[in-house]
């Protein structure tokens, strides 16, 4: 079952954060039947009553390109953010600040998708941050602010391109330097 925030109504303008927000859905809902070949809703119904353990949890490379690549297909621009998920409160050393760039990061890294703001988008004043399945708890996600948990740390923004990006790329830092080699690495 899906929470309130995550519906989508009939109403939600086409082409905008609703558009997204439907298209976000879809490419879960894809990935979970097709990928791991469960019925969605039972998934879903399952993740809610906290029965079920959430199949697309730990596979942020395979989400994060599938998501970017249903939305550039959409017409929208698409950065990938090379992140990571901030250390609970009681395992945080107060002396150790969270990472400022991607080579820096040494665990807990995380992918997400954002869409930058411009003149076609809904949103024109941030990032619309999307995402099939969000850590630590599973379920997917369309927002406009960063949720507390991540870390956007410099020089993490990589602008999709279907025929230029892969998994491959996401799964090491060696990855990240060819993306940079190809000018993929924005921001």
């Amino acid at each position: 079952m899906e929470t309130e925030s995550m519906n989508i109504t009939n109403n939600q303008k086409v082409g905008g954060i609703g558009e997204i927000r439907s298209v976000t859905r879809d490419v879960r809902k894809e990935r979970i039947e097709t990928d791991h070949n469960l019925d969605y809703q039972t998934v879903q119904n399952e993740i809610a009553t906290r029965k079920y353990h959430d199949p697309l949890l730990g596979e942020c490379q395979q989400n994060t390109i599938a998501l970017a690549d249903k939305l550039t297909q959409h017409g929208y621009t698409v950065d990938i953010i090379w992140g990571a998920l901030k250390e609970p409160q009681s395992r945080q050393s107060s002396t150790q600040p969270p990472p400022q760039t991607v080579k820096e990061i040494q665990s807990a890294v995380h992918f997400w998708v954002e869409i930058p703001p411009d003149k076609n988008n809904i949103n024109k004043k941030g990032n619309i941050i999307a995402e099939i399945c969000k850590e630590p708890t599973g379920q997917w996600q369309v927002t406009t602010t960063l949720p507390n948990a991540y870390h956007r740390p410099v020089e993490s923004r990589i602008r999709y391109k279907k025929d230029e990006i892969s998994e491959k790329h996401l799964k090491s830092y060696a990855g990240y330097k060819q993306l940079i080699k190809k000018g993929l690495v924005v921001s």
